[in-house]
């Protein structure tokens, strides 16, 4: 895959995820399984405080790499993204960050907790009207 140390394609699925990659790293290796292996809900982790500590641009790659994603997942995938330490994204970085996300039709946690309480909730209402 060349996505480098501490890439794993077993569940969860990791790969080294910053302002280093390339803007499309999460797409390339997250379309080609959902076409093998379709999924309800994907929930993807990134670790903001990345972006500042090994870039320089801010939260603007991970703007970029996240709207990519959006655009490319399929309609049946319900995309969700835990954006742990968003506190440390200075307050515009932060707004952007979130208003993109929203914008591109991603729903955002700040803790895993959260994430899987909503999926989950989501998961037993859509079982119920089966």
């Amino acid at each position: 895959m060349g996505l480098g140390a501490g890439t794993s394609v077993a569940n969860p699925l990791e790969i080294p995820f910053g302002p280093a990659v390339p803007r499309d790293a999460l797409g390339t290796v997250v379309s080609p399984l959902l076409r093998e292996q379709p999924f309800a809900d994907v929930l993807v982790h990134v670790n903001v405080s990345a972006f500042f500590g090994y870039g320089t641009a801010g939260v603007a790659p991970l703007v970029e790499q996240l709207r990519d994603l959006a655009a490319g997942m399929s309609a049946e995938t319900r995309l969700a993204v835990v954006l742990r330490n968003l506190a440390v994204a200075p307050g515009p970085e932060a707004e952007t960050l979130l208003a993109s996300a929203s914008d591109a039709g991603l729903v955002t946690f700040t803790t895993f907790d959260e994430a899987a309480a909503a999926i989950a909730a989501v998961a037993r209402v859509t079982q119920g009207r089966r």
